[in-house]
């Protein structure tokens, strides 16, 4: 089933609508890993983020994965290691050599009393010198070790997020610096997340059997090659189109939807610009147009899984949009105000009722902290259907 489901290249970019037309198939490929944008839209993910599923092994079973904020050389390359070793260095020698006597230098021309509370001054001083350079000896050595002995580790991507950023400058959006790769090897329920450098990103996604060689002590990411595309595999990495049978839903249930994919694209992407998603989630984006019965526009991240998703639903799924609309209102739902005939926020999804019936569907994916940006994407993007949806 999941080889059929993958001859059919639309249906992995398909949206939860479609389940209207695709019926129980779109549940069966969300099951067998085959509905990409669909799952992503409704965060049928492997779980919470530090407590992910995996079926490495051949059974599935929770993971307990640890995500280090606070280890200085986390991630780290090794020349900024020994850079950053050799300042300590530096300092702790400086401290050890002169700043006993500098601060009895001092303490000599004050007065006895004063005198006399320098000396654990240089005390304090002194010991972090020692401990600088106890600590910048032993960052050079586990650098030197990590350079010597890299590690091969062969397991299951359970998790991939980004881990830090720096500035992009004004009006840019922030650059990522590094990510977290967590990996399941099958020796223990407990792991520690890798170091992914950014230009390794996109080569692996959750569910794949990878094998990364990496740096034990800073846990920096040196490469990543896949072993078995998993559940979440990506477009490019699938296998080979099976042949599609005469009797699909493809053929059979949705011509008219699939023909017109092309227009509900060009419809759904001209309602926002990437310059205005990646200003409101925070990462560069491009646009992947998925195809459907309702027109969709995705935006992936630097690693191309969708971060936002824009629906353009027209009259002829009104009962649909209807239950989408129905099923989304909570007593969290805050109200959008002079935004088509109605319009709403309800956490990481945007609706917006036009008075022809059609709905404008936004959903974030994975970016909670671009919930505010939410409204007024909502508001530009209803904005132009005048002039896109005819």
């Amino acid at each position: 089933v999941r080889d059929w489901l993958r001859g059919h290249e639309a249906f992995a970019d398909l949206p939860p609508a479609t389940v209207a037309v695709w019926d129980r198939y779109l549940p069966y490929g969300a099951a067998l890993g085959t509905t990409r944008t669909a799952s992503a839209v409704i965060d049928l993910g492997l779980g919470d983020r530090r407590r992910p599923w995996s079926s490495y092994g051949g059974m599935w079973r929770r993971v307990r994965v640890r995500y280090p904020r606070f280890w200085p050389h986390y991630g780290q390359t090794a020349p900024a290691l020994l850079f950053r070793a050799a300042l300590a260095l530096i300092a702790g020698y400086l401290l050890v050599s002169w700043w006993r006597s500098f601060v009895g230098d001092v303490a000599s021309s004050l007065p006895d009393a004063l005198d006399r509370a320098t000396d654990p001054v240089a005390l304090v001083g002194f010991g972090l010198g020692v401990a600088l350079l106890v600590g910048g000896g032993y960052a050079i050595i586990r650098t030197a070790l990590d350079l010597a002995t890299p590690v091969t580790v062969t397991g299951q991507v359970l998790w991939v997020e980004l881990a830090k950023t720096k500035s992009g400058g004004e009006d840019s959006p922030p650059q990522p610096v590094l990510y977290h790769l967590a990996v399941d090897d099958g020796t223990s329920d407990r792991t520690t997340a890798w170091g992914l450098p950014p230009q390794l990103f996109g080569r692996c996604a959750a569910g794949d059997t990878v094998t990364i060689t990496a740096r034990r002590w800073s846990r920096r990411v040196s490469t990543v090659t896949v072993d078995q595309s998993g559940a979440w595999d990506r477009v490019g990495d699938r296998e080979a189109a099976a042949p599609a049978q005469e009797d699909s839903p493809a053929q059979t249930g949705s011509p008219a939807a699939l023909g017109s994919a092309e227009a509900g694209r060009n419809a759904a992407t001209s309602l926002l610009t990437v310059e205005e998603v990646s200003r409101a989630v925070g990462v560069p984006v491009t646009v992947v147009a998925a195809p459907g019965a309702a027109a969709l526009a995705a935006f992936g991240g630097p690693d191309g899984k969708p971060v936002l998703t824009l629906q353009v639903i027209n009259s002829r799924l009104l009962r649909l949009a209807r239950f989408l609309a129905g099923a989304q209102r909570t007593g969290s739902t805050r109200p959008v105000p002079g935004v088509g005939a109605e319009a709403w926020v309800d956490g990481d999804r945007a609706f917006a009722r036009l008075p022809d019936g059609t709905m404008v569907v936004m959903g974030l994916i994975d970016r909670p902290d671009a919930r505010e940006h939410l409204p007024e994407l909502l508001k530009t993007a209803v904005s132009r259907t005048s002039q896109v949806i005819r």
